[in-house]
């Protein structure tokens, strides 16, 4: 079931969820670095299946990557990276592939809280131009297998 962004606990970097109409909230003024997170999903036992993350974004302008983590916004803070999404410019709909590093898990297992984590992938003299840029607008999310 696709998440609804109003249940974000975590928004950081000036994020903000707003709404289109009643039916349609999104998070937006999405920047370099901003991190989101969901408290808790309930993966159940099921190891059987190849698992990937789903995005539904819009407003997609720049390049860049959603870095997925569970347990800690990143490792620095207890988080397992377990996916990372490219986007690029106009996508609506991107999809990474769970892998967790060292343990020959291609699935989530059991309650984690989960974490997005949005960086563009500028370098050099214009990158400071898009730092302050919303980078997407992010819709929903889900896990498939």
């Amino acid at each position: 079931k696709p998440v609804n962004m109003q249940t974000a606990c975590v928004m950081t970097n000036g994020a903000v969820i707003t709404e289109k109409n009643i039916f349609e909230q999104y998070i937006t003024n999405i920047k370099h670095g901003c991190i989101m997170g969901w408290k808790y999903f309930d993966f159940g036992t099921n190891s059987g299946s190849d698992m990937e993350i789903v995005l539904q974004i819009e407003s997609c302008y720049l390049n860049g990557n959603i870095s997925v983590y569970i347990d800690g916004q990143d490792e620095e803070h207890g988080g397992t990276k377990v996916a990372v999404v490219p986007f690029n410019h106009g996508d609506t709909i991107i999809k990474g592939s769970i892998e967790i590093d060292g343990q020959n898990l291609r699935s989530l297992q059991g309650r984690h809280s989960i974490f997005l984590k949005a960086e563009y992938n500028y370098v050099g003299w214009g990158a400071d131009y898009f730092k302050e840029r919303n980078l997407f607008d992010l819709k929903s999310f889900v896990f498939v297998m």
